[in-house]
This record gives structure tokens, C-alpha cells and sequence, in this order.
């Protein structure tokens, strides 16, 4: 029997951010780029802060003859790099642009709201830009009662930050009052991240090139991990009644709910959740679901389920669950549904998805806020998930990455609105085929920047929402590398023409093409679809034509 060269190691979560910053913590040049959202990051560092294993990182020692290395998104250049990590870029390359504000993203935690909210909705992320203007500074710190989560990379870190802070209160009982508040909340909500470990799979350096190959192989096809839908098939199991057969007989017998969900149930068993007497759908609720619960909602809820999806692509324009502006909806929807509430009222429904989606209701403190609503609108309250705050929206900013729900939202209006021009539904093939690609080119958007320094960002224009494009799947690879016009003339050129032309602003076809004349009439569309929907509560930042100044508009 051959020897094993692989040994697992705890490594604490500081050396390995420290790592990262250092340069010595690489990753394989061909691995795909870092992706994940403010959303994801957020949850991420509950679990830390919480204390919960956050998975296994697989590295290999030193650096490889199979492959060049980089550094993760938002790192300096690697230096002497000591371990090459296979399997942990996303987690690691989260927790170092959240500790050390490398990112596009800032973190911080709300330390004064109610003991009963979860973890995860006391965290906050801002834009960097957004940040550094108007939080950055130990005085805003002090008023919007948030602790950076760059200032928690060690003990020490934190305890220098909460007396600077201090610093800044001169009445000396409010200040014992502070200092024991931001104390105590660190000490039971924050201090487990400075004991926080993960386990990592060490390969030797002596492993052979083929062995490695096919270990990250395996890695990035498998990575399977017992999750609550597997806890809850061995709890609601009966020799006459199996949630894994009956999940995968409901996939069988609907394709939509196949299509959608793939291998996740989870939804469903929150919707169920919901449904129960606590009224919940966080993970412990779930958990706490009897056999009996689940099996007695579980056909009701697959046939909410199919109606659900369909309303969502019907009236909605989503067109897969990758593009749900907040996939946190699904389960309330479910379970109204389950109580015929879709049925009897679409438009209800339909103004909730919107309202959510451009007014950022889920950005924080979502499972709250969900529960909240979803027992006011079962109480007959149709504005029950309306609140009475303003979100200020920069569509021209708003990115995959840095405003997930925002960018999906204008992502489910292009195509609503293409269908709407088209007078029909998109077929499931052309649907199915539709990937998001931007129109205007880099080269293109950076001259309407050199012309007026005033714009944003031009590389966070070019990524914005302002710039996608929805064309087929093998056409998005070759518009890659042309401007705009070329761009168009290719899709036109193509079977997909008329959903091409339904994306255009009116005119546009056959004029000059110009980044600045685009993002203006691209904006205006915007506006008026939510008006359309019946959005309120938001604020819209319209970009500036030419030298002119940005407008707003309020709905």
C-alpha cells in the first residue's frame, strides 16, 4: 500500500488573511475569478463569528511545475509563495478583502440592534467609495453604532479601535455605558473569530503532477457536503415515505421545478417551516420540523412550488434562479401560495417581487424582515411588505458583484420588457440559451470617463447594469472582444434579432454608437419600468449626459 503524502493541519484564520497579504498565499492561474457577493461574504463571517465550520481548504506546499499561480482578487503581487491553495479561494479571498477592505466592499457589524436578530443581519457592506466618504472615519463609527470588521483582524485591533472610539464621548457615564455595550457584544458576538481555525488538507510538495491533477479534479466536480436537506431526509424518514425519492419524483414529474432548483430543497422545507406554528424558515427552524410536518405539506408545497416558478418567469422575467434578485422570496411565495394566495392575487405578488428587488428589502436583516412580511400580507395587509425608508440607487454602479439583487433586478426587467416588445413569452430553448454579456466595450465607456473625470469608475460602468446585454450563450464569448455596434450587428445578424432590437433604446438601431447618449436613454427606460411596476420608495441616481451633473428622481 503507497504511502499517503497528504496530512491534515488546523490553521488559524489570522495566518491565513496574513498569508494572503503577504503574497505567499497563491492560487492556480487557470481557476475562475473570484465571484461571490456582498451577500455570500456576509454570510460567511456569521459563521465565522459564530464559530461554525466553514468547510476544508485543500493546499498544495510550494509552488507547482502544473501550473503558474496568482494572487487572489484584491491581493498584492505573490512574493515566496509557501502554499498554493486548490480548494478554499472563494472563503479565503472573502475573509481577506473583508479584514483587510481590499474589496469593493467594506464590512462592518451593527452592534446595537435587538439581541434576538441573527448575527447575519447585524452585518453591513458599503460600497468602498461609498465608505470612505461617509463612514470611514471613528466619528461616523460612533453614530451609525458599527465596528468595521477590518478593525477585528486581531484582538488587539479591536480593543485600539473601541478606545479610540471612546476617545470621542466626553461625558464619562455614557462612556462606561459605550465602552460595556461594544465590550460585551464583542466578547459574546464577535471574540470566536480570533480562535477561529479552519482544517486544511496539506498535499506534500513531492506529490506527483498527475495526482494533483486529479485531486483538483475531483475538488471542483464533487466538494459534496452534508447539508440540512440530508439531516432532515434521515429525520422525516418512514419505511413507507423517503424526502430524498419524493424530491427527486417532484423533479421528474415537473420540469420547471427541476430547471429551477436543481439538487437545493431547501425552499421548500422553509416554506414548510413557515407554514409550522413558529412561523420561520431560518436553518434551525427547519431542523426543528417534525417528520409529521413535512410530510404532510410536502405534495401541497410541490404543486406551490411549480405555480411559483412559473409566475416568477411569466410575470417577472426570471428566467433561471441564478438571476432571483433575492432567492430568500421563494419560500414566502411558496407557502402563500400553498394557501392559494397567488392564485387569488398576482398583482399582489407581483408588486412585492419588484418593490423588493429595486428597494434593497433583503439587504440586511432579511430573515426578519421576511418573516415580518410574510405574516402581515397572510393577514390580509397587501402593503404589509412596504416600509417607509428610501434607497438611493446608482444603476450605473451597480454590479454583479458589489449589488447582486440590484444587478438581477435590471436583469429580470431587460427581459420582462423584451417580451413585453415582443408580444410573447421567450421560448424555453431561447431561454435557456441567455447569458448576461456587456454591450459597450472597456476602450468604450473610459472615453466618455477621460471627457468628464466627474463620472464614476469606468471599469465599474463597464461591469454595471446599465451595460448588460442578454444574447445567447455561444454569442457572448465572441462579442467579448468587440464594441458595441459590432456587437449588435452580430446579434442581428443572428436568429436572436428581435430579442437584439427589443433591448435598444428606441432609435438606436443604425445610429452612432456612444457610451454616454446609451447609459442616459438606458437609465430613462429603467425609471419608467419602475414606474410601470409601481416601485416606490427609492431614489434613482440618472448619470449625467456630456459635462452635465448626475440628476435623481424619486418614486
Amino acid at each position: 500500500m503507497r504511502a499517503s503524502k497528504a496530512t491534515v493541519q488546523m490553521y488559524h484564520l489570522s495566518n491565513l488573511v496574513e498569508g494572503v497579504a503577504q503574497g505567499t498565499l497563491g492560487i492556480p492561474e487557470f481557476q475562475r475569478d473570484f465571484d461571490w457577493s456582498e451577500t455570500d461574504i456576509r454570510s460567511l463571517l456569521a459563521t465565522v463569528f459564530l464559530g461554525w465550520p466553514a468547510g476544508s481548504l485543500l493546499f498544495l506546499e510550494g509552488s507547482s511545475t502544473l501550473f503558474e499561480l496568482r494572487p487572489m482578487e484584491g491581493a498584492p503581487q505573490l512574493d515566496e509563495v509557501s502554499y498554493a491553495v486548490l480548494d478554499g479561494q472563494q472563503r479565503l479571498t472573502s475573509l481577506y478583502q473583508a479584514l483587510y477592505e481590499s474589496g469593493e466592499s467594506v464590512f462592518a457589524i451593527k452592534w446595537d440592534l435587538p439581541e434576538d436578530q441573527e448575527l447575519e443581519d447585524l452585518i453591513v457592506s458599503y460600497r468602498k467609495d461609498v465608505w470612505d466618504r461617509q463612514y470611514s472615519s471613528l466619528t461616523a463609527n460612533l453614530d451609525g453604532r458599527v465596528i468595521p470588521v477590518s478593525c477585528l483582524k486581531s484582538a488587539t485591533d479591536f480593543f485600539s479601535w473601541r478606545d479610540d472610539v471612546l476617545k470621542l464621548v466626553d461625558d464619562i457615564k455614557r462612556r462606561e455605558i459605550l465602552k460595556k455595550a461594544i465590550t460585551d457584544f464583542y466578547t459574546y458576538k464577535l471574540s470566536p473569530i480570533h480562535s477561529y481555525e479552519f482544517p486544511v488538507v496539506l498535499l506534500s510538495k513531492k506529490t506527483d503532477a498527475s495526482a494533483i491533477a486529479r485531486i483538483f479534479e475531483k475538488v471542483n466536480k464533487t466538494g459534496l457536503t452534508l447539508n440540512t436537506f440530508d439531516l432532515m431526509v434521515a429525520k422525516s424518514f418512514d419505511p413507507g415515505w423517503n424526502l430524498r425519492e419524493r424530491w427527486i419524483e417532484a423533479k421528474e414529474k415537473f420540469v420547471s421545478i427541476n430547471d429551477f432548483f436543481g439538487d437545493d430543497g431547501m425552499p421548500l422545507l422553509q416554506a414548510i417551516a413557515l407554514m409550522s406554528r413558529k412561523v420561520d424558515l431560518r436553518q434551525s427552524a427547519v431542523l426543528n420540523l417534525s417528520k409529521y410536518e413535512v410530510q404532510e405539506n410536502w405534495d401541497s408545497v410541490i404543486q406551490s412550488t411549480d405555480m411559483v416558478v412559473q409566475f416568477l418567469r411569466r410575470e417577472c422575467g426570471v428566467l433561471r434562479r441564478e438571476y432571483m434578485p433575492y432567492s430568500n422570496l421563494l419560500p414566502p411565495f411558496i407557502a402563500l401560495q400553498t394557501d392559494g394566495r397567488l392564485d387569488a392575487d398576482p398583482d399582489l405578488f407581483s408588486e412585492w417581487f419588484w418593490y423588493a428587488s429595486f428597494a434593497g428589502a433583503y439587504d440586511a436583516a432579511a430573515n426578519t424582515r421576511l418573516v415580518s412580511h410574510f405574516k402581515s400580507i397572510r393577514a390580509g395587509d397587501r402593503s404589509g411588505y412596504r416600509s417607509g425608508e428610501t434607497r438611493v440607487l446608482v444603476p450605473a454602479t451597480a454590479t454583479k458583484k458589489s449589488q447582486k439583487a440590484l444587478w438581477n433586478a435590471v436583469v429580470c426587467a431587460a427581459v420582462s420588457d423584451i417580451e413585453n416588445r415582443m408580444g410573447s413569452e421567450l421560448s424555453a430553448v431561447i431561454s435557456d440559451e441567455m447569458e448576461v454579456a456587456n454591450l459597450f466595450a472597456l476602450d468604450e465607456v473610459e472615453e466618455v470617463f477621460h471627457r468628464n473625470p466627474q463620472q464614476y469608475r469606468p471599469e465599474v460602468e463597464f461591469r454595471g447594469a446599465l451595460n448588460i446585454f442578454l444574447v445567447p450563450r455561444r454569442t457572448a464569448s465572441v462579442i467579448k472582444r468587440t464594441g458595441a455596434e459590432q456587437s449588435v450587428a452580430i446579434c442581428m445578424a443572428s436568429e436572436f434579432s428581435d430579442v437584439a432590437r427589443a433591448q435598444l433604446p428606441a432609435g438606436q438601431v443604425g445610429s452612432t454608437w456612444n457610451w454616454d447618449d446609451f447609459r442616459v436613454a438606458r437609465a430613462k427606460w429603467l425609471v419608467d419600468f419602475m414606474k410601470g411596476k409601481q416601485v416606490s420608495g427609492v431614489e434613482v441616481i440618472l448619470p449625467g449626459h456630456g459635462e452635465s451633473l448626475a440628476s435623481r428622481v424619486v418614486l
